[in-house]
């Protein structure tokens, strides 16, 4: 294997990590707007990473499929 393939076997344990953790059902939102705003934006961030990575698999498998 080389180092792409590496990167995306990696990159997939990530994307299945970063899914199976994040539980929408199980945020805490507390009472203090500081804390929702806080929690809406860790929540954000974690799909906008998420998103990053599902885009990054698609290009990487794409380019690992044409450059064999």
């Amino acid at each position: 294997m080389n180092l792409l393939e590496i990167i995306w076997v990696i990159l997939v344990i990530l994307i299945i990590i970063v899914i199976l953790i994040t539980d929408p059902k199980n945020s805490k939102i507390g009472i203090n707007s500081t804390v929702i705003a806080n929690n809406l934006d860790s929540q954000r961030f974690i799909r906008n990473f998420t998103w990053f990575m599902v885009v990054t698999l698609y290009f990487l498998t794409i380019y690992i499929i044409y450059s064999v």
